[in-house]
């Protein structure tokens, strides 16, 4: 995601970029204008080099959810995981979103493979970010 110059462009173009790491979609127009708003007091909150590093990272990596992972795991960038929290607490509230965040009950055997599908994915994705954040020096 090249950063762009205008600071609305910016925050638009990051709440896309993370909704899309997250559900794998495009952003609702109402979420997005959300997100905008938290945006605007997490980035108040935070230092001007971690601001610098996190749009660093944004830029320069298009696997975010692989480098929240790893940052949330391993105490870095922790402004990225702050942002991921708020798009999540966030995409809760929409209609279209519930069947992400609502269980459904299914047979024994189903419920093992997904768990251990889960397993591997968190596992590759881990893998992923610590790739990604290799070089970042922060933490």
């Amino acid at each position: 995601m090249p950063a762009p110059p205008d600071p609305l462009a910016r925050d638009r173009a990051e709440a896309r970029a993370i909704y899309r790491a997250i559900f794998g979609r495009d952003i609702p127009t109402i979420l997005e204008q959300r997100f905008i708003a938290a945006n605007t007091q997490l980035n108040a909150q935070a230092s001007p080099p971690d601001l610098d590093a996190y749009y660093a990272l944004l830029v320069a990596h298009d696997d975010l959810e692989a480098a929240e992972l790893a940052a949330r795991l391993t105490g870095r960038f922790p402004l990225l995981s702050r942002k991921f929290q708020a798009m999540v607490y966030l995409a809760e509230t929409l209609p279209q979103n519930q069947p992400v965040f609502v269980n459904r009950r299914h047979s024994r055997p189903r419920a093992w493979f997904g768990l251990a599908q889960g397993a591997l994915r968190t596992a590759t994705k881990l893998l992923g970010g610590l790739w990604l954040l290799r070089g970042t020096g922060r933490g």
